[in-house]
């Protein structure tokens, strides 16, 4: 991921989506979001956004609490 890191640094912000219907989805935002907090400046604000919410309820492997 050192190319990511090149676009990572200067960020103000950063939107990591997830599959709400794959919980391996989240798995990987969550590498995303260390990855992020790795690489850019502490002032970053990261916000996670949940996709594919229009799945029928039975689909979703995530919730949320």
């Amino acid at each position: 991921m050192a190319l990511n890191r090149m676009y990572i640094r200067d960020a103000n912000c950063a939107i990591v989506t997830y599959d709400v219907t794959d919980a391996e989805s989240l798995e990987h935002a969550e590498r995303w979001i260390d990855e992020i907090d790795e690489a850019a400046p502490s002032e970053c604000i990261i916000v996670m956004a949940g996709n594919k919410m229009d799945a029928p309820p039975n689909k979703h492997q995530v919730f949320a609490n």
